[in-house]
Parts: structure tokens; sequence; C-alpha cells
């Protein structure tokens, strides 16, 4: 009887075990299609392009991407911005590495990008484009998006979502867009830039950040006026510091943080619980 019993017992363990592994696989295949921007993250799905072609300049390329420290400060310093919008549905930006990589493609070849059209690619819905190319070869990103903002001027209102010039400011309508999720920047120091037409423009640098979902330049506002907070989406009603965040608490770097671990370590502990019980329990039974 010891012994059937402690076959029984096994047999639940074994069981029990795979339940355990199959929920971490899961939370695990759900964590990485969130991070990858897949359509449905926070309610949103974006403007989807179908079977949308993208040509060979946006396939991904070995580069040397930002430091841990450079990511930080330029993806703070936008949602700084994001935040000082009167938007009541504001999401707070994440950084993306397939984007960051993306961007550094679009712009490796030293071409002007044709178009600052949304397009799609891979498991993002849309993307959106802030660019810039500036002479002086010593300018910076922090200086570019600090221009990128400075267009705020030029808009009028999120209730009429216009410009005020022929200037434009749609790079601070897609920094401001607020049902944009992720964010991946990068910058590129030519001897030699070529224009749209292939006309040669000398040495310059360029930059580039890319957004998922990207902004709608023609029909929609870029948020919804209001206290902040007030209409956050689906899946981002946390609120700590005046600015929409996904689940529980903080995500803004939720490249570099993996919540499916603590389910893992939670099966190796009871695994480690239903070892002991099948070990004791025949000598209690005994």
């Amino acid at each position: 009887m010891v012994g059937n019993g402690k076959h029984q017992h096994r047999s639940h363990l074994v069981a029990l075990t795979f339940c355990l592994l199959c929920c971490s696989a899961s939370k695990i295949s759900e964590t990485k299609s969130e991070r990858q921007g897949t359509g449905g993250v926070g309610g949103y799905h974006g403007n989807t392009l179908g079977e949308t072609k993208v040509d060979d300049r946006f396939k991904r390329s070995v580069f040397t991407p930002f430091s841990l420290r450079e990511r930080e400060h330029y993806l703070n310093m936008q949602n700084e911005f994001r935040k000082a919008a009167p938007a009541a549905n504001m999401i707070k930006l994440r950084w993306n590495e397939d984007l960051e990589s993306l961007a550094y493609t679009t712009i490796d070849e030293c071409r002007i990008p044709n178009s600052t059209e949304s397009f799609h690619f891979q498991d993002f819905n849309s993307i959106g484009q802030n660019f810039a190319r500036a002479d002086d070869v010593l300018r910076n990103l922090t200086q570019t998006i600090n221009s990128w903002h400075s267009e705020e001027k030029e808009f009028v209102s999120a209730d009429e979502g216009i410009c005020m010039s022929d200037a434009g400011c749609h790079n601070y309508v897609q920094l401001v867009w607020a049902k944009s999720i992720w964010v991946g920047c990068s910058e590129r120091r030519c001897e030699n830039v070529t224009g749209p037409k292939g006309q040669s423009q000398g040495p310059a640098k360029l930059f580039i950040c890319l957004y998922s979902p990207a902004a709608d330049l023609v029909t929609n506002d870029p948020f919804i006026p209001g206290t902040p907070c007030s209409k956050c989406p689906t899946k981002y009603r946390k609120c700590p510091d005046a600015i929409c965040v996904y689940g529980k608490g903080d995500s803004s770097n939720a490249q570099h943080t993996k919540p499916y671990a603590i389910l893992i370590t939670l099966s190796s502990i009871a695994m480690l619980v239903l070892y002991s019980i099948d070990f004791w329990l025949p000598c209690l039974l005994a």
C-alpha cells in the first residue's frame, strides 16, 4: 500500500510540475508579445497597415546601440515632455531595442528618408518617425529632441489638432502622441548625405526616433485634454507620476525586467515542497 501511495503521489507531483512549467512558459510568451508591441497592447491596436511590404533598408543590421545610460536619458527626456502636455490619456514610453536597431538601419547609408509616413514592420502595427539633419556634426540627440519639442509653439491645441504655420509641428505631435507605447532612437555622423532625390548634401549628422503605434498626422488629435491619468487606456491604469504606465507600477524599462522570472522561481519552490512531501509522507504513513 505504501508503494502504491508513493507512486500515486509521484504521479501527482509530475502533473503539478508540468502545470507550473506550462504556466511559466505561457507568461514568458505573453511578456515577449507585450514587449514587441504586438497588436492589442494596452487595448490599442494602432493603424494596422495589413500586408504592406517593407523594403531592404528596413531590414535589421549589426550596429552599436546606445548604452543603457543613454537610452534611459533619451527615454526620460521624452517622457518628461509627454508629462508636460495637458493630456488625460498620456502613456509612458518604453524603449524598444528592435526600434532602435531599425532606426539605425534607416539612416545607416546616410540617406534622407523619403517621407515621414508611418509604415509596418514585423509585429509593430504602425511606426512613425521623427527625423532631423544637422550641418553641425557636434550637435547631439538631446538638442534634437529639444528642437522637436520646441514645435509646441506652432501647435494650436489638442482640440483642433492643427499647426499655426506651414513650418509644421508634426515632430511635436508624434512626440506627444498619447497612444504611442514604444520608442527607439539612433544617430549617424555622415561624410556625405544623400538627399531624397539622390543629390549630394555634404557632411552632416542624422538623427531619428521611431515610435509605435504611429501618430495619425491627418485626422486625429495627439491626446485627450484633461487632468493627467483621468482617462488612461485599459491596462495602463497605474499613475505613479502623472502619466499612464502599464500594469503594476512603472514599466518604462520593461525590456530589461523579467516579471515571469517570479513565476519560474515560485515553480522551483513548489517543486522542492512537493518533493519533500513525496519523500517524507511514506515515512509518516509507514
